[in-house]
């Protein structure tokens, strides 16, 4: 992996670290809808961040406007179907302030496979991790990490 793209992730993790440490109750007028390239994946069992340069995986994700999705990896279809929008609070507990988030359920079929917290940084990041709703592990990320794409 490139020094600069280590700067870029290392730098990506702790501003997220920092926005989960936050108390947010304005909803935020960013759209997830549009296409997204991966940047980096990060969780506790792992050594290091994950990257398109030391994985060797390019992936994209995109939400449409008519509720589908796509996950594409190395120009290959992985997973899609349709989803919804939503948002939510978590009050991790009795006494502490509540956090807002917003998320997105993935289904197959009609089916709910899962669903993931997110949240979009200066219209142009999107953030999937799961702490945010106060689990352990989401759809995309089971566990417990946060992945992070830039807009295309």
């Amino acid at each position: 992996m490139s020094k600069k793209n280590l700067v870029i992730c290392i730098v990506l993790l702790f501003t997220g670290l920092l926005i989960q440490c936050k108390k947010d109750e304005v909803p935020r007028n960013a759209t997830i809808i549009g296409s997204w390239r991966w940047l980096c994946y990060y969780d506790d069992y792992i050594d290091g961040p994950k990257t398109p340069a030391n994985t060797g995986i390019l992936e994209t994700i995109s939400f449409y406007p008519n509720n589908t999705w796509k996950r594409i990896q190395n120009n290959v279809t992985i997973d899609s179907g349709s989803v919804t929008l939503g948002h939510g609070y978590y009050l991790p507990y009795q006494g502490a302030g509540s956090y807002t988030y917003d998320s997105v359920a993935f289904y197959k079929n009609n089916i709910l496979k899962g669903w993931d917290s997110y949240e979009i940084l200066h219209n142009d990041t999107l953030v999937f991790s799961p702490g945010w709703s106060g689990r352990f592990s989401s759809y995309l990320e089971p566990y417990n990490g946060s992945r992070w794409y830039v807009r295309q």
